[in-house]
């Protein structure tokens, strides 16, 4: 039952090993631990937890004061006069967006307003022609579709997609086209839907152009095991880690499994769902996530094993599990490792060697 401790650890949006606290006045339906033995709880809020992160200086409504402009103001005025929004109904207009900009009868490239990141401008959204194709498609695929299903993959989709990368200017213009892609996917592939961790793929493909749709599925495709029922790739790769980073490193390895316990469930799952997009910024993804399509299982544990040996003196610095636990969770904050994707393919051919099939 890895699963469930796994998921618990990523739940704690308030507990020390979250990401920040959450959004105001929102009870976190992901916060309890899945009760089956998947990762796959797509009916529930993505485990993959809000990048509500200390830079959103966010408020908690209960704080504000009645008489305070931002309870007057629109969200889109209150954007526009420079303020952050962040009570209750200002994410309830962001995400009706995110989940249906469609339906509300206005041009799919209008401006949107992100309450994560304050900032005005124009997302770079499908155009209509993708869009009809894509959405076309996607309905092709959805006859005996569970609608109720679906509407459950897009809110959780609106919610991941207004967190991943928040606040960050290019990820924010592409906001939109991610939520579509990620809704198509879903309507195409209902057997998958959606799980945690593919609006960080989304938002690498979305950065490419015009085919992000047929890039996403083609990546979606060659991560079939790492989303697949039970994240066989996850189940795969957890004890190969280990023996790989004892033969590598076994002092470390000694000093992080041996004397302090850590537990590969609390890090594994987190750095691999999200593409490494909470150990490493945006901009790496780009070169990061096709390395990982190449290379399959050892491109993961590849990266894995370079990125922590990196930080090899603040790791064996660390005297508690808990500040490697918080360390780990905060890699993205760090300086990116020197020449990683150089390193990764000098690594990756003796990994391939020690990975079954």
């Amino acid at each position: 039952m890895w699963l469930q401790s796994a998921l618990s650890s990523l739940d704690a949006c308030e507990g020390s090993y979250g990401y920040g606290p959450r959004r105001p006045c929102r009870a976190s339906p992901g916060s309890a631990s899945c009760s089956t033995n998947t990762l796959a709880c797509s009916s529930s809020l993505s485990t993959m937890a809000p990048e509500d992160s200390e830079e959103s200086h966010a408020l908690h409504e209960e704080q504000l004061d009645e008489a305070s402009p931002l309870k007057s103001l629109g969200w889109r005025d209150g954007l526009r006069s420079g303020r952050k929004l962040t009570t209750r109904d200002d994410w309830h207009s962001f995400e009706v967006r995110l989940l249906h900009p469609l339906e509300e009868g206005k041009s799919f490239d209008e401006a949107v307003f992100s309450p994560k990141s304050g900032d005005e401008g124009r997302c770079r959204s499908a155009s209509p022609s993708l869009r009809g194709r894509f959405e076309a498609g996607a309905m092709a695929h959805a006859q005996g579709f569970d609608d109720e299903k679906f509407r459950g993959h897009a809110k959780i989709i609106a919610r991941d997609v207004a967190r991943v990368f928040a606040g960050h200017e290019a990820v924010d213009q592409l906001r939109l086209h991610m939520a579509a892609i990620l809704r198509g996917y879903a309507r195409r592939f209902p057997t998958l839907g959606y799980t945690q961790g593919m609006c960080f793929l989304a938002a690498v493909t979305c950065s490419k152009g015009p085919d992000a749709e047929q890039l996403f599925v083609d990546y979606m495709s060659a991560f079939q095991l790492l989303w697949s029922p039970g994240f066989p790739l996850i189940e795969e790769g957890m004890p190969l880690f280990r023996e790989l980073l004892d033969e590598l490193d076994g002092e470390l390895s000694s000093h992080l499994f041996d004397s302090l316990g850590l537990n590969l469930t609390a890090v594994l799952p987190t750095a691999w769902l999200s593409m490494f997009g909470k150990w490493l910024p945006f901009e790496m993804l780009n070169d990061v996530v096709p390395f990982l399509a190449s290379a399959g299982l050892a491109g993961f544990l590849t990266v894995t094993m370079v990125i922590l040996t990196s930080y090899r003196c603040e790791l064996m610095g660390h005297q508690h599990v808990e500040e490697v636990l918080i360390f780990i969770a905060s890699l993205r904050k760090s300086p990116t490792p020197a020449n990683l994707m150089f390193r990764c393919h000098q690594t990756l051919p003796s990994v391939t060697q020690q990975v079954p099939g």
